[in-house]
């Protein structure tokens, strides 16, 4: 058994997730479905990972999460890319208080994984075609949740 700083922040990650899974049970069956499969997702990961990691298992491997920062990631390099990173949430505050909060993150998921991530089109439009239709439909169909209007869908009729 290997014990390692790393560890520490996976058993509090297995923690953490247990006790949404236990809160969740509690909660009505449609407020407590997502914490509920999230935590259910993320206790069995972490616990996967906890196994691996008091094993020993992870160590050396290449491409592994766990790597140092690199050089030109420190100072003002990390401090323009954090800051890109909340432009892009601001861009989608502002775009959820605008247009709402569906056509929002639809426009977001598209770009941020357009521009970000220099997808292909293919990827990118097949990518938001399942966060839309996840978006669109199952959580307010299925789920019951229905999502913040803009507030230009006071003045202008947006489907969404």
């Amino acid at each position: 058994m290997v014990f390692r700083p790393q560890t520490l922040l996976t058993l509090l990650i297995v923690v953490v997730s247990a006790f949404v899974v236990q809160q969740s049970l509690r909660f009505p069956v449609g407020a407590g479905i997502y914490p509920l499969v999230i935590g259910v997702i993320t206790l069995g990961l972490s616990l996967a990972q906890l196994g691996i990691e008091l094993r020993g298992g992870g160590t050396g491997a290449t491409g592994a999460v766990d790597l140092a920062v690199e050089e030109e990631a420190t100072g003002t390099a990390a401090m323009r890319r954090g800051l890109r990173f909340l432009l892009w949430l601001a861009g989608l505050y502002v775009g959820t208080y605008l247009v709402g909060f569906n056509i929002s993150l639809v426009l977001f998921f598209f770009l941020y994984i357009k521009v970000e991530g220099q997808s292909s089109w293919r990827t990118v439009i097949l990518m938001t075609a399942i966060a839309a239709a996840m978006e669109l439909y199952y959580f307010p169909e299925i789920l019951g949740m229905r999502w913040a209007t803009g507030l230009l869908q006071e003045f202008v009729d947006i489907p969404f």
